[in-house]
């Protein structure tokens, strides 16, 4: 709270320079918190660069609620952050209650594109769209619309175990988007090679790992040791 109060102190002692350009303004879209410690590198990441000014859309990640207080992150689902919290609930009882979160969320996401409208939507994840319906492409469709620039991290082309059904969906999804995320090349041939994505349109950004923090006090070696490994094999 103080770093806070400080912050916001320097804020007014020391103002934007005249000329000087605003941050940025991006939303970070995973609204139902898919894939949420990717999500929470990238925007306490993006959060310490000062042309930058980043929102998280994202209900709290069921099995470890506190994860984004701990990166200093404020996510903000919309209206409910409910069914996250109800970890003693049965299992069916609880997604058809993330559902109705995500359908609530996302009007309220589209109701504040009147008033505020961000730079940028960065896109984590569809969950809808893995389903085959239309609704998160409709929104999209409506920010481009209104002249907000689309981010997609692609982090599976296709959703796992689907086969070929959703490819036309995904294809108009990844028309809409000016900036196109992947992990490796083979995913950025196949945007390329079969949903005619332009390889300009397309950044190849290794994943990287997301627990490092608890392992930069131990070295390579001291952590083989430990383990019982050979200091030259190789590991997997």
């Amino acid at each position: 709270m103080m770093v806070c109060r400080l912050g916001k102190l320097s804020l007014l002692m020391n103002p934007r320079p005249l000329g000087m350009p605003e941050p940025i303004r991006v939303w970070m879209l995973d609204l139902l918190s898919i894939v949420p410690y990717y999500t929470g590198h990238l925007c306490a990441s993006l959060s310490r660069k000062t042309e930058v000014r980043v929102a998280l859309a994202s209900i709290n990640y069921q099995y470890d609620l506190d994860y984004f207080r701990r990166q200093r992150i404020r996510n903000d689902p919309g209206l409910l952050n409910v069914a996250c919290r109800l970890g003693r609930a049965p299992a069916t009882a609880r997604r058809v209650l993330k559902l109705i979160e995500y359908f609530v969320n996302l009007t309220a996401l589209l109701i504040r594109f009147t008033f505020s409208r961000p730079d940028v939507i960065h896109v984590q994840f569809l969950p809808l769209a893995s389903y085959g319906l239309p609704v998160e492409r409709w929104l999209l469709q409506l920010a481009r619309a209104f002249g907000i620039k689309l981010v997609h991290t692609v982090h599976n082309v296709l959703p796992q175990d689907s086969g070929d059904r959703h490819k036309s969906g995904y294809k108009s999804i990844y028309q809409l988007a000016d900036r196109l995320v992947c992990h490796d090349i083979h995913a950025a041939s196949r945007l390329t090679i079969e949903f005619g994505v332009q390889p300009e349109r397309i950044s190849i950004i290794p994943h990287g790992p997301l627990f490092v923090e608890g392992s930069r006090s131990r070295s390579s070696s001291r952590s083989r040791e430990r383990l019982g490994l050979a200091g030259d094999g190789c590991l997997v």
